[in-house]
């Protein structure tokens, strides 16, 4: 008899149907109003893709459904916090003192596609965010395979492995009654040298306390801050820092 805060998949043999598994951790996630995770990441630099350079960062997110999103990275090559209140988003770069606004969708999964057409943004955790996160993994899946049980820091885990055709996606769900991913491997097969992101979820926390103002950015002394939206302004200036922005935006 498996104890009770087992759930019913976690005595399942290698070779199993990782499917059942993958959706009933993407309803559970799904089904939270709010939800905040601190996450410790390894990702190859792409500008040194021969020697496997990686760089290390940890991130915190807060999510408040349908519309807030809040993200802070630090890291290697990294320093920024990223504010989404259902109107704008933006980004603020520490290190550099600029921060990009746009005005997006009015929702998070409504965000996380018009930035990725408008500004190719990399959003390693996205499929985390989003309500539809099953159908977004499934739909693409051309081979999958559920590996076995393993222990990621004392939980025991699925470890589902996903192949799609730009990249491989490998996935260590909690095989307890809240299924919780603890941690996800990606391998992008479509970007020169295949880079891999890495992430450990280090800390869940599926009941936070979030308040409406937490999401909405306060602009500090000495911040500039650069709408990414059309301008009739055309100078060398702007057209430079608007690049630098771009950069911002595109480098998550």
């Amino acid at each position: 008899m498996l104890r009770p805060d087992i759930d019913k998949h976690s005595s399942l043999p290698a070779g199993t149907d990782p499917l059942p598994i993958l959706q009933d951790a993407c309803t559970f996630l799904a089904r939270l109003p709010r939800f905040h995770l601190v996450v410790r990441e390894t990702i190859d630099d792409p500008a040194a893709f021969l020697n496997r350079k990686r760089r290390k960062a940890l991130r915190r997110l807060s999510v408040a459904r349908p519309d807030c999103l809040l993200a802070d990275f630090r890291g290697d090559a990294v320093n920024k916090r990223l504010w989404y209140d259902g109107r704008t988003l933006t980004i603020l770069d520490r290190d550099c003192g600029l921060c990009g606004r746009v005005v997006v969708p009015n929702s998070i999964e409504g965000m996380l596609d018009f930035v990725d057409e408008q500004f190719g943004m990399v959003f390693p955790l996205g499929s985390l965010l989003r309500r539809d996160a099953y159908h977004t993994i499934s739909s693409q899946v051309c081979g999958m395979k559920h590996v076995g049980v393993e222990r990621i820091d004392q939980h025991d885990c699925h470890h589902l492995v996903f192949t799609q055709r730009t990249m491989d996606l490998e996935l260590w769900i909690r095989a307890r009654a809240c299924p919780l991913i603890r941690s996800l491997s990606i391998r992008y097969k479509a970007l020169p040298g295949q880079p891999c992101y890495s992430a450990r979820i280090v800390g869940w926390n599926v009941r936070p306390r979030l308040a409406r103002q937490l999401f909405e950015f306060q602009p500090g002394r000495g911040l500039t801050c650069i709408g990414m939206a059309g301008s009739s302004d055309s100078s060398h200036e702007l057209a430079v820092v608007r690049a630098r922005v771009l950069g911002i935006f595109r480098a998550l």
